[in-house]
Parts: structure tokens; C-alpha cells; sequence
């Protein structure tokens, strides 16, 4: 996730900023919102593995990349900050109900959506806050 999250920072995760089951209940905090961080699980066989991605597209957007940018419901989407591009190209296709696409900030060395497809919103861990380790580096993210 540079430049926004350095190899070796450990970060703090919001498990409730979503929401959080209490058997029957669910109880609703904030809305997914693109250009989340968000920390998920995913499976591959008998392995786990927590990543950490910006959401790029909600359920029901449309979105496509071409040479590199990316486009949702027709209009480029641009983040604050650098994000190290790529030249990736994308057909248009409609993000599923119940999930999210994510793209990770170092596009050409990231592991995400484009590979593995929507992430099903039953896998979000949290939203990723604060980069508390090392102890130089603690910020908001």
C-alpha cells in the first residue's frame, strides 16, 4: 500500500466501523465508502491472508481501467496523495451486491481486486485508522 503504508508499519484496524452482529441484530456504524482503506481476509485452499486495499468501487458501480486509470460510473477516479500507477487496462463490468473492488496504491506490484476479483463484504475485517509501529511513524491514514 505505499506510499501510503509502508512495508513493516503495523496499523490499527476499526473492526466495528461498519458495524458489528449481535445474533439477530446488526447494528450499522458508516457506510463502506470509496477510497477506504479496509483490512480483509482472504482464502486461498487451507491459508489465510489479511490484506490491506483502498475500496475503488462500491456494490452496483461500474468500473473499468484503461492505461492506467481508473473510471467509476463514467467519471476518472483520482486519490489525494500518490498512487503509483500502472498501465493496466480493464473491460467495464459491474461490481456484484455484497461486494467491493480494491485496488492497492503500488498498482504495479499490487495483489488485488484485478486478480481476485470483488471482495464479499462478509470478508471485511475493518477500516484501517492509524499506523501505530514504528514508533516514529505513528499518523492517521
Amino acid at each position: 500500500m505505499l506510499p501510503a503504508i509502508a512495508p513493516g508499519n503495523h496499523v490499527m484496524i476499526n473492526t466495528l466501523a461498519y458495524g458489528a452482529a449481535l445474533g439477530p441484530w446488526v447494528i450499522t456504524r458508516s457506510p463502506l465508502r470509496q477510497g477506504d482503506i479496509i483490512a480483509f481476509e482472504r482464502r486461498d485452499g487451507d491459508e489465510s491472508r489479511t490484506y490491506l486495499k483502498r475500496i475503488v468501487a462500491l456494490a452496483g458501480d461500474t468500473i473499468s481501467m484503461h492505461d492506467g486509470s481508473v473510471i467509476v460510473n463514467g467519471a476518472r477516479v483520482v486519490w489525494p496523495g500518490a498512487v503509483l500507477a500502472d498501465h493496466w487496462n480493464m473491460r467495464s463490468s459491474v461490481i456484484p451486491v455484497g461486494a467491493v473492488f480494491v485496488l492497492g496504491d503500488n498498482r504495479g506490484e499490487s495483489n488485488d481486486s484485478r486478480s481476485f476479483g470483488p471482495v464479499p463484504q462478509a470478508s471485511i475485517i475493518g477500516k484501517a485508522l492509524l499506523i501505530i509501529w514504528p514508533i516514529g511513524n505513528i499518523r492517521p491514514i
